[in-house]
């Protein structure tokens, strides 16, 4: 056999290596999601209001949200929400761009299907991406379920002592409706 022909299959047998224990490397690092805890019961002795918000604000409220965690990403959130930003995978910053399509989901969240996950030069497979993606976020506020193709998000973080839930999300209208309930010992009689 030709030497050119045995250091090549050499070489390639070693890069295939190295792939192969970078990968279980990786997916053996990665730190399993908990469950999310559950939200208890609201009392019905109270007053429960509808909140309304635009695409805008609630972008902002994510973007003050994911400043505080310091995570590597924002959202910008128009007829789909994305996600942009840049993520660590193996040696590599990944620069990525996730579109997601809102929508309410089981106890109040808000459910991001994803759509499309795209990045430069570089492209991994999408559980890979998504399993680097939790161990930047702060998974009580966003969830990933990559069985589902989902991200969800906990509307609960984001307004300490107060239970939100998502009502409605449609962003071609530019309208998104959370209810809240508001313990009547809270509330001030009006004369």
């Amino acid at each position: 056999m030709n030497p050119w022909k045995k250091a090549f299959l050499i070489l390639a047998a070693v890069v295939a290596g190295v792939i192969l224990a970078l990968s279980l490397v990786f997916f053996t690092s990665i730190k399993k999601t908990e469950e999310p805890a559950k939200i208890p019961p609201v009392k019905a002795d109270g007053v429960e209001i509808e909140m309304i918000f635009t695409n805008q604000e609630l972008e902002n409220l994510l973007n003050l949200q994911l400043e505080k965690e310091s995570a590597p990403l924002r959202i910008q959130i128009e007829d789909v929400v994305s996600l942009k930003g840049s993520i660590p995978i193996f040696s590599f910053e990944l620069p990525l761009e996730i579109k997601a399509e809102a929508s309410p989901a089981e106890e109040g969240r808000i459910a991001l299907e994803i759509l499309e996950i795209s990045g430069e030069s570089i492209q991994f497979p999408r559980g890979i991406v998504l399993s680097a993606l939790a161990q930047v976020l702060d998974q009580t506020f966003f969830v990933i379920e990559p069985d589902q193709n989902r991200l969800v998000i906990d509307p609960n973080q984001l307004a300490e002592g107060f239970f939100l839930s998502a009502k409605e999300i449609n962003l071609k209208e530019n309208k998104i409706s959370f209810t809240t309930i508001i313990d009547e010992k809270y509330l001030v009689p009006v004369k």
